[in-house]
């Protein structure tokens, strides 16, 4: 590959601008002042992935471009140039000559890693572009598509008033999505979901660059990127308006003009509300309800009907429509540290606007190279789309205007090196957050939202009461701040927890779980000082499914009158994993005094009835060949048991301790990297284990380098460790220290 000048990266500027007239490209900081003052610079966004042909590059590149410019089977380089002189300026930033386009392995270590940093701020290159286009290249605006009948949509503007021809119609809207998505694939690519939202007073051109032009388009006679989502948005609250009315007997808000719509006209009964559910929820996974401009959970709910190049660009491709800052874009991570690092940038972002989300009733559908597999919901799904947001339901999706932001209490997701998947609530500043309990004797009137397969469905005191429903009954409040009144009783947006925990020091976090947002109207009751304390300075949150729940021990806790639990050291789908102190340990040493003991959900494999298959596997591997050479190095089943807690039995499993992950591991070492000696011998070992378990009839799959952990023998390697610690009294951990209890 040919050489080029990198220059500097500037976080809020392009690197490099294409010069159309020149047709070169060339450095942000080298283009003349005068014409960026007199005209700035354009941007363009249409899609190319699809029909990239990378064997065939393309000629007639630009000068300076070094990397792969792809022909394309539908029109050649020398076509689209033609439609980017429509913008009006002469240097514009085009993703094909501005970004390195490549993999790790095409481009050289300093154009990968600009090519990251170009995604990273892509927030500030369209939004500081003078001019703009949508090119939509499979589109003529003089035929007849699917995508002209979603822009011309008849039934979101005030006056359809014809009940008959509601479900009908909301159906055709339906395939006229799916048609034109396959048919324009600016709909369908994760790269213009993003552009879509930086750019929504762009406007639209076809395939011949020509506008696309009617009267009936709501800001002017041509067509933008927001009347792509105005009809959609609307069609999708007017009909969750009608679900709402169906639900509650009103109007979620009588003072929107236009309330109500069709929605007092549709019959009430179960099937037409199950009907209005499974209408809502396809709108509002289009991925073109609530396209605009802060609504990251809108933005979430519909980029699964987007396709991406590569996995990563799933959080990547949305880092600029989320308006994410200093956030480090990098493909080298691992998947599930993308996802929590973009969680935890959002997070941070938007504070509690991010859990104005239902409780999920239903297993999450997961996709691999496989198939799909169904399990428990985690935090991550939150990126990933899998809950819909209630504010389709005219809920507040903001804070309170009138309770000042260093009185609101603090969201924060992970930890500073991202490998944990809590969700930490911090009370403000020498302040302290009060909890309520549920109670049927207090509460007016309350309103929940959760989700099921067939889409958003409300629970509230019109058909249930706290007592009756099973989640409710032992549930707590956490108060975020005053909503409209119910009647003369001034209404709370609170967030549901349950088993609440509460801390064994000052310093501590309670324990809880998530049960997302909560509306209600009544008299709020401190908890006694009795019961676990009556304020928090902390509160941690776990995420949780309906029957799935995870039991929540806590620093203390003894299971089997044997195991105490030192500290929480892993968390996954169906299960957490603890530091434990052996109370019993069956040899002296302190080796043999700590345990790594694994708590399964109440419903893994269907419950404890049913084999636990993990278990089965276990036991047959640590009764196997214990002369064959690779069992020393297996981590063995020492124990397990089983433990009764509030949501059923829990298997319990008890293994030998092991150490940090290989990637945290290798940290230590220059550039990260691990010395020859030790890579050789964890690969050998690492053999010797997969021979022993396939001569026992065992396959280990979804294995993972980089959330391995090492089990090594470790006095036998002391001589290339780096630093060795030696505290009294302490566990010593390779990146971290914690004190034993």
């Amino acid at each position: 590959m040919t050489s080029i000048h990198v220059p500097p990266n500037d976080p809020k500027a392009p690197r490099w601008l294409l010069d159309l007239q020149e047709w070169r490209i060339q450095p942000y900081t080298e283009v003349p002042r005068e014409i960026l003052d007199r005209e700035g610079y354009g941007v363009v966004s249409y899609t190319w992935g699809y029909i990239a042909q990378w064997d065939k590059p393309a000629s007639d590149t630009p000068e300076g471009v070094v990397w792969t410019v792809p022909t394309t089977t539908k029109w050649p380089l020398s076509r689209a140039r033609q439609v980017m002189e429509k913008i009006g300026t002469r240097y514009i930033w085009w993703d094909w000559m501005c970004v390195p386009q490549g993999l790790k392995d095409q481009l050289d270590p300093e154009l990968f890693k600009a090519k990251g940093e170009e995604i990273g701020k892509q927030l500030h290159i369209y939004k500081n572009a003078a001019k703009s286009i949508v090119w939509l290249h499979s589109t003529s605006w003089e035929e007849d598509s699917a995508l002209k009948e979603l822009l011309l949509l008849e039934m979101s503007r005030p006056g359809f008033q014809d009940p008959t021809r509601i479900q009908d119609y909301t159906g055709q809207v339906g395939r006229w999505l799916e048609t034109a998505q396959a048919d324009e694939r600016w709909l369908k690519s994760g790269w213009t979901l993003q552009e879509g939202v930086l750019l929504g007073s762009t406007c639209l051109l076809d395939r011949d660059g020509n506008t696309l032009s009617d009267s009936r388009f709501y800001n002017s006679s041509q067509a933008t990127v927001r009347d792509l989502s105005i009809p959609a948005s609307v069609l999708a609250h007017n009909l969750a308006t009608a679900y709402f009315i169906q639900s509650e007997g009103h109007d979620p808000d009588t003072t929107r003009p236009g309330a109500g719509q069709f929605g007092h006209l549709l019959p009430k009964a179960p099937e037409s509300a199950v009907w209005l559910r499974r209408s809502i929820q396809t709108l509002a996974q289009s991925g073109l309800v609530g396209y605009f401009a802060f609504s990251p959970l809108s933005i979430l709910a519909g980029k699964n009907s987007r396709q991406y190049g590569w996995e990563q660009d799933s959080c990547w491709a949305l880092v600029g429509a989320m308006e994410l800052e200093n956030i480090e874009v990098s493909y080298d991570f691992p998947m599930e540290e993308i996802k929590r690092r973009f969680l935890s940038a959002l997070v941070d972002k938007y504070q509690g606007m991010m859990f104005f989300l239902p409780f999920l009733e239903c297993p999450v559908k997961e996709k691999r190279t496989t198939g799909s597999i169904q399990r428990s919901f985690q935090w991550t799904d939150v990126v990933d789309g899998a809950l819909l947001p209630v504010s389709l339901f005219l809920v507040e999706s903001h804070t309170d205007p009138e309770l000042p932001e260093e009185k609101q209490p603090t969201f924060h997701f992970s930890d500073d090196r991202f490998i944990s998947e809590d969700l930490r609530v911090k009370a403000p500043d020498g302040q302290t957050m009060s909890l309520f309990r549920v109670s049927p004797d207090d509460l007016t009137y309350f309103r929940h939202y959760r989700q099921d397969l067939d889409g958003l469905r409300i629970v509230s005191s019109r058909t249930v009461t706290v007592a009756e429903d099973p989640l409710l009954a032992n549930a707590w409040l956490l108060p975020l701040w005053n909503v409209d009144l119910k009647g003369d009783v001034r209404g709370k947006r609170c967030l549901l927890v349950l088993q609440l925990k509460g801390p064994t020091a000052a310093d501590q976090p309670a324990h809880a779980v998530f049960e997302e947002s909560f509306a209600c109207a009544g008299v709020f009751r401190n908890l006694p000082r009795s019961t676990a304390g009556q304020c928090y300075r902390y509160l941690l949150l776990y995420a949780a499914v309906a029957d799935t729940i995870l039991i929540k021990g806590q620093v203390g806790d003894v299971f089997k009158d044997r195991y105490k639990e030192l500290n929480k050291i892993g968390y996954g789908v169906y299960s957490t994993v603890w530091l434990a102190r052996d109370l019993q340990p069956a040899q002296s040493g302190l080796e043999n005094q700590f345990r790594a003991l694994k708590v399964l959900t109440a419903n893994s494999y269907e419950g404890t009835n049913s084999p636990i298959s993990e278990r089965e596997i276990l036991t047959h591997r640590r009764d196997g060949d214990c002369d064959q050479i690779g069992y020393d190095y297996v981590c063995h089943l020492l124990e397990d048991f089983e433990h009764r807690g509030p949501n059923g039995t829990h298997a319990c499993l008890v293994f030998e301790r092991m150490g940090e992950t290989l990637r945290s591991f290798g940290a230590w070492f220059a550039e990260s990297r691990l010395p020859n000696s030790v890579l050789r011998r964890f690969t050998i070992q690492l053999l010797l284990v997969l021979d022993f378990a396939h001569e026992h009839i065992v396959i280990h799959t979804g294995m993972s380098l980089m959330s391995m952990n090492l089990c090594l023998v470790i006095h036998r390697y002391a001589n290339v460790f780096p630093t060795t610690y030696q505290i009294s009294n302490q566990i010593t951990f390779l990146s971290s220290l914690g004190t034993i209890p």
